[in-house]
């Protein structure tokens, strides 16, 4: 049986859709008091915005390519991340916003 078990698909989009962007927050926040990354609102936002988003189809293509086991949970997997990720992009999106136009980054 090659299905992945519900907590492992729920770490998986926590660890992707929660810690990286909590993780890529904090990078950015430390490089601008930092200095060393640009004032440019856009750039702050694709920075932030790049740490957001939920592992890409190009995977499940990948295993269908290779023909690796597994290609129905990665499958599921990448579903499931997409429709949580709907929400929670609405979310974390509306926060770089607010960060990237904020003053204490210019």
């Amino acid at each position: 049986d090659e299905s992945l078990h519900p907590v492992l698909i729920v770490g998986i989009i926590v660890i992707r859709l929660v810690l990286l962007p909590a993780a890529g927050v904090s990078l950015v926040v430390m490089f601008q008091t930092l200095g060393i990354a640009p004032t440019d609102p856009l750039i702050l936002f694709i920075m932030l915005l790049e740490m957001s988003t939920p592992t890409g189809i190009s995977v499940t293509m990948f295993m269908n390519y290779y023909d690796t086991p597994g290609k129905a949970s990665v499958a599921f997997m990448t579903i499931v991340q997409y429709i949580v990720a709907i929400p929670m992009m609405t979310f974390l999106i509306t926060i770089y916003l607010l960060m990237a136009t904020s003053t204490n980054f210019d």
